[in-house]
């Protein structure tokens, strides 16, 4: 009597752990459909479409820096050391934006061994950056061009960055 009532609960688990993994196998086929039809949507080729958003985040963050004089002295204050690391820590901060965070699959498409993607942000940020100095900055840039072009430039490729990372 005790081995048969074993032998039925026994086979109640039996048959709740085949059914528990059939739904394991249903929830597995549902997640990897959700899966191959979202990657679908992300993009992952650079696109005419993500060289406006590299533009279009540049300008933002760098025209509000031009109704500012405060902000425009203080590259000028700063030393060449920190001025440096300014520059190189938001080169590296914008690699990791657009390449690490894994918001979406980018591809890594290459010329000369560069990333088109990154190419295309260092290019933009540059014109940006010397066409907003020019424009609002003469006075300022006689004195010293090359503070002014780095602390800007420094603020345009994160901008332009964070702008491209979102789709």
């Amino acid at each position: 009597m005790v081995n048969s009532k074993l032998e039925r609960e026994l086979s109640h688990v039996e048959k709740r752990l085949m059914k528990t993994e059939k739904s394991l196998n249903e929830i597995k086929i549902l997640e990897d459909t959700a899966l191959r039809r979202l990657s679908r949507r992300i993009p992952s080729a650079f696109t005419f479409h993500d060289i406006i958003q590299q533009l279009v985040g540049a300008w933002i963050v760098l025209v509000p820096l031009t109704h500012f004089g405060e902000i425009m002295e203080t590259p000028l204050r700063m030393s060449w050391l920190k001025l440096s690391i300014h520059f190189v820590s938001t080169i590296i901060l914008s690699i990791l934006i657009l390449y690490y965070t894994k918001y979406r699959e980018i591809k890594w498409e290459k010329i000369f061994g560069i990333p088109i993607r990154y190419l295309s942000l260092l290019t933009i940020c540059t014109v940006s950056t010397l066409f907003v100095t020019y424009v609002y900055y003469d006075a300022i840039l006689a004195t010293d061009p090359l503070r002014i072009f780095m602390f800007l430039f420094g603020f345009a490729v994160l901008g332009s960055a964070a702008a491209d990372m979102i789709r």
